[in-house]
């Protein structure tokens, strides 16, 4: 028997290939779905290659589902040399179990390979919203439900089921065979002034394939002050520092006394994989509303004059009184030279023979 490994060409796609050593170089590739769906269509392209004679070719999709019986659907078809056919399998009502695919040829290229194939219940698409990723106690939570069929359409035909589970498990709520309307249900769940914290589940049941979203109940307090960096819009490594202003200021206006941590560090671009990372530098300092900290670019943070980066600024700032603290970011760009110049064309292509002018210009005000 010539051998024949299976390989797997991409996440969804299985592909075999053969190569006989009666026919010498005589090679077969079938692609095919990996994943085998209920009532979708299954093709499968099969493709003989450097062989003189056309190969009749047996394809069989099926196997044994769990709740028994024997599931086989089976085609033929003559497969000319050089040329790709494809066979469509209208996959029925399959339940879970051991499925694969065999393909058999005689003829041009004899070839037999068998591979399992991974079952997949799902054929609705089932995309769940809510209006807010986080609620407080006593909030009202609306959500809707988006579900389209294996055609992507609208899922009109029959009902869906959806409940709502609290942090610990415990189902909160339950809504039973509610139809949609043009494939979207929409509903609310009113929270209690004491309601179990942690990640909340709603659940939406399509005839037996069930899909779910997280959303999060917590005790949220408004922050109490806000934090805003201010930086230089460019520097360039002439400046030799580049100072962070910090401002702190409470909701009503008045400015936060407390204790200010700002991290600073290049980002460095690369086309590793594994990218590079260098120590960020720390400098505390006290604050009453507004400080400024500022960095050495050679001796503190290591740079040199080379190319241009982005340097990013970290900050922490926490309040004296109570020990809050909030953060903010924010980055400029530090130039190898203080001016750009923008070529500024007149027209998008040069004609030979013919006078071409462009301008060069400085975009600073």
């Amino acid at each position: 028997m010539a051998r024949g490994p299976l390989r797997c060409a991409a996440v969804l796609l299985l592909l075999l290939q053969l190569t006989s050593p009666a026919a010498g170089r005589a090679t077969y590739t079938i692609v095919a779905p990996k994943v085998l769906r209920p009532n979708l269509p299954y093709n499968v392209a099969i493709t003989i290659l450097e062989t003189n004679k056309p190969t009749k070719v047996t394809v069989q999709v099926g196997g044994r589902p769990d709740a028994g019986g024997n599931e086989l659907k089976s085609k033929d078809i003559v497969v000319q040399p050089g040329f790709t056919s494809i066979l469509q399998f209208n996959i029925g009502d399959l339940g879970p179990g051991q499925y694969n695919i065999t393909a058999a040829g005689q003829g041009g290229l004899s070839f037999q390979n068998t591979t399992a194939l991974d079952y997949v219940h799902k054929s609705y698409s089932v995309f769940i919203q809510t209006d807010k990723a986080v609620y407080k106690p006593g909030d009202l939570v609306n959500f809707r439900a988006v579900v389209l069929n294996p055609s992507l359409r609208p899922h009109t035909a029959g009902s869906v089921s959806a409940w709502v589970t609290d942090g610990k498990g415990n189902r909160i709520q339950q809504w039973d065979r509610q139809f949609t309307t043009n494939g979207v249900f929409t509903n609310s769940l009113q929270l209690s002034d004491q309601p179990v914290l942690g990640d909340w589940n709603i659940t939406i049941d399509v005839l037996g394939q069930t899909t779910s979203k997280l959303f999060e109940v917590a005790e949220y307090v408004l922050p109490r002050f806000e934090v805003t960096v201010e930086l230089p819009p460019y520097a360039t490594f002439a400046d030799t520092t580049v100072t962070a202003t910090v401002h702190a200021k409470y909701t009503y206006g008045k400015p936060v006394r407390g204790e200010v941590m700002v991290r600073a560090h290049p980002e460095i671009k690369s086309s590793y994989i594994q990218p590079i990372f260098q120590d960020p530098v720390r400098k505390s300092s006290s604050i009453d509303g507004k400080a400024d900290v500022s960095f050495d670019l050679k001796d503190e943070l290591g740079l040199t004059e080379d190319y241009e980066r982005e340097l990013v600024f970290d900050v922490i700032v926490t309040e004296e009184l109570t020990g809050r603290a909030q953060n903010a970011s924010a980055s400029t760009t530090l130039h190898r030279h203080k001016y750009t110049l923008q070529l500024v064309k007149t027209a998008e292509n040069f004609k030979p023979g013919l006078k071409y002018t462009a301008f060069v210009s400085d975009p600073r005000p």
